[in-house]
């Protein structure tokens, strides 16, 4: 990951998935296939600019137009290594129960309740961890357009109602696994640098 709010973001799209999942009593295997997908699902961002992604304001057309083929790059990369099924599940997370979404305008009735619960996390995650051009959104902030979205048919109504329900509980334990897994990704930047130190002392 490139930078700390990425390790962040994933964790607390993970962490989400996996609670919303198990409220909603999903199978050990379709939980384990939501959590690869929700590890994964932005792994194409790394083929976007910085100065795409860290630009403090809204993204211009052609700018928005880039961002997006994270997800057809995502697709590519993954396919080489991974079940279809988890594919199918990480690249529909900007997709809408409406149709509305990208990049291929699924529908509630084209997809499953794994993809579902992954769009819901992955909103969640863009609202609740703060940028340097906004501050995190209030929980109260979160449910309202949560469920506002649902309303208008762009979210599944169940996953929208079961995260609103458990919310402290969901974002309790969020904080709590992605504050280890920072510590951790801090340790390894750290020990990468001294390695990294030592290797071009030597050469």
């Amino acid at each position: 990951f490139r930078s700390e709010y990425a390790v962040t973001d994933t964790v607390t799209t993970q962490c989400i998935c996996k609670h919303i999942a198990t409220l909603m009593s999903l199978s050990e295997e379709d939980k384990e296939k939501l959590d690869y997908a929700a590890l994964l699902h932005d792994v194409g961002m790394l083929a976007i600019s910085p100065k795409i992604l860290d630009v403090p304001r809204a993204l211009t057309q052609e700018e928005t137009i880039k961002m997006r083929t994270h997800v057809n790059i995502a697709e590519s990369v993954l396919k080489q290594f991974l079940n279809p099924e988890i594919i199918d599940i990480a690249v529909a997370h900007h997709e809408r129960s409406n149709g509305s979404g990208y990049y291929r305008g699924l529908t509630e009735e084209n997809m499953n309740i794994m993809q579902k619960i992954l769009q819901v996390a992955d909103t969640v995650t863009a609202m609740v961890n703060p940028r340097s051009y906004r501050a995190a959104r209030s929980k109260e902030n979160v449910i309202n357009v949560l469920e506002d979205e649902a309303s208008h048919g762009r979210f599944n109504r169940s996953v929208v109602k079961t995260f609103s329900k458990n919310y402290d509980q969901i974002m309790k334990a969020v904080k709590k696994e992605a504050d280890a897994i920072l510590l951790l990704h801090t340790k390894m930047n750290q020990q990468y640098s001294l390695l990294y130190d030592n290797f071009n002392r030597d050469k």
